[in-house]
């Protein structure tokens, strides 16, 4: 389920994480804003009304700065739609949708559920929910026909699907004298169970809990260090590698397996193509709307909502 939902996450980051690294204009002095002081009773509490002006400073303080930059982002596309003379229907917005529920259906037969989780995660409820694939497909009527998909990456997406692969188990230390502590303790052909163990107590990478076992590797899948594609194509299995330099620490292999390559089914390539296009088509849809967010003067007048700003 955590598979699914981070595969869903990352459909949903078209929308969100693509208001999140722009830094529009400091406020030079932002003062209290007065609000309303008889709006409609939104609650009661011990039967006494609560009012949108008494949520108002805690709720801009709590989500301020994010809404501001969504209501800044749907502002913009709407300039830059009307300028391309561009209506956005209801069945651009279905198909929304549907991208979304395609997505959860393939990674995991229970799509409800991770629905939902992905929902509460994020904090969307229906209101917040519409808007956002509302936005998606105006990002998306923006960048039509700027994405394309070459016969070579379809082939490489091919081959790293079903070609042969490596299942190998890591353990990552923090530092080499660490790594080579548990090198020495291992030896150069420990058991699968040896080196699993060691990784459930020492290693301080993700795979730790599932015994340093990685997805099987491709030696051509770019996302992978180099250093480690090197090691695996010279080990045999059941032998550990020499100590890896890594970005978060020092590394050991331990290669299980080779994988066979495996025939693709007959729809393998339009699949892959289909899935390479729609991951274009997310990068391109977040650079816009890092884009569009710039274009926006924002000027924060109101105290509780400068804070959140800031912050």
């Amino acid at each position: 389920m955590r598979t699914a939902l981070l595969s869903a996450l990352a459909l949903l980051g078209v929308w969100l994480p693509a208001c999140t690294s722009t830094q529009p204009a400091r406020p030079a002095a932002p003062t209290a804003q007065q609000l309303p002081s008889e709006g409609p009773i939104i609650a009661l509490i011990d039967n006494q009304p609560v009012r949108p002006e008494h949520l108002a400073p805690a709720l801009y303080e709590l989500a301020g700065r994010e809404a501001l930059r969504e209501e800044a982002l749907d502002r913009t596309l709407a300039r830059r739609l009307a300028e391309r003379g561009i209506t956005i229907t209801r069945e651009m917005i279905r198909r929304e949708h549907d991208l979304f529920a395609a997505r959860l259906a393939e990674a995991s037969e229970n799509s409800g559920s991770i629905r939902e989780e992905v929902w509460r995660s994020r904090r969307l409820g229906p209101t917040r929910r519409e808007a956002l694939f509302a936005r998606n497909a105006a990002l998306r009527a923006l960048i039509a026909g700027q994405v394309t998909v070459s016969q070579a990456e379809t082939d490489l997406a091919v081959e790293l699907a079903y070609g042969p692969k490596k299942v190998a188990r890591l353990i990552l230390l923090q530092n080499e004298r660490d790594a080579a502590e548990v090198r020495r303790t291992l030896g150069d052909h420990p058991s699968s169970s040896d080196f699993a163990r060691f990784a459930e107590r020492r290693s301080i990478d993700p795979t730790a809990a599932r015994g340093g076992l990685l997805p099987p590797v491709h030696l051509s899948d770019p996302a992978y260090p180099i250093v480690v594609r090197d090691a695996l194509k010279s080990l045999q299995p059941g032998s550990v590698s020499a100590i890896l330099p890594l970005p978060d620490g020092s590394a050991l292999l331990f290669l299980e397996s080779d994988q066979p390559a495996a025939t693709p089914p007959a729809d393998a390539r339009e699949r892959l193509e289909r899935e390479l296009l729609v991951q274009r088509e997310r990068a391109e849809m977040d650079r816009l709307a890092r884009a569009l967010i710039a274009e926006a003067r924002i000027s924060v007048l109101d105290r509780s909502l400068g804070w959140s700003w800031d912050e």
